[in-house]
């Protein structure tokens, strides 16, 4: 697991950079970025934002999704209505 959003950055550099080079185009790669879980560290949240930020900027093509319970696992109880909720509608985002 990546520690900091500069760990993911290169990481994520390095894999998109051997997709291209095998032809595949930034457009059709989805990256997880691995939030960890906001109830371990309240840093956890922006970290996996600023991750995203700087992979955007480096290939703005590329597209991203992550588990919302990674983010949510662990958090107060009367946190679980809210993430039931999103489970029932499946959601799950994509950019």
């Amino acid at each position: 697991m990546p520690e900091t959003d500069k760990d993911r950055q290169r990481i994520a550099g390095d894999l998109v950079t051997k997709l291209e080079a095998e032809g595949i185009f930034q457009g059709d790669i989805y990256l997880d970025p691995l939030i960890k879980p906001i109830s371990a560290e309240n840093t956890y949240g922006r970290e996996g934002l600023e991750s995203i930020k700087l992979i955007k900027e480096a290939f703005p093509d590329v597209h991203f999704m992550s588990g919302l319970s990674n983010v949510s696992y662990g958090l107060p109880k009367e946190w679980r209505k809210w993430e039931r909720s999103l489970k029932r509608k499946n959601t799950f985002f994509l950019s």
